[in-house]
């Protein structure tokens, strides 16, 4: 379940970060938000999400693509599962950001309360993981 989880969200849409904040507060979540990917990380490191959700549009001091090897090569947050997601609906794009390392894309617009239980699977498996490695 996705109650009590944190999750970081990095968007460069003052409205998107607000939207995923308001809906992920109402379950609870400790949410963090951040403008650009490289204030998320280096915020991350004290916060350590569950999740983190990447919007690649509008990431415009970095490609996508070294966004998410900036995000999986930095050790403190490399583990955490990373949701991309983005209006470009290219599958060769998708296949990258997969590739590199994201564990899922959603293509926008997406229904929050669609996400929202996409994000709840995604919290439920990573726990398990944990506990297994335990």
């Amino acid at each position: 379940m996705i109650l009590k989880s944190k999750i970081l969200v990095i968007d460069s849409s003052l409205e998107n970060r607000e939207n995923f904040a308001e809906m992920l507060e109402l379950y609870q979540c400790d949410v963090l938000t951040s403008s650009d990917y490289l204030n998320g990380i280096r915020e991350a490191i004290n916060f350590k999400p569950d999740v983190i959700i990447c919007d690649s549009n509008g990431l415009n001091e970095c490609p996508y693509i070294s966004s998410i090897n900036f995000i999986k090569s930095n050790p403190t947050v490399s583990h955490v599962p990373l949701i991309i997601t983005s209006t470009n609906s290219s599958a060769a794009y998708r296949m990258k950001c997969l590739e590199r390392g994201a564990i899922d894309f959603l293509l926008k617009p997406f229904s929050m309360d669609a996400m929202v239980e996409h994000i709840s699977e995604i919290v439920a498996s990573y726990r398990a993981c944990q506990m297994g490695a335990a």
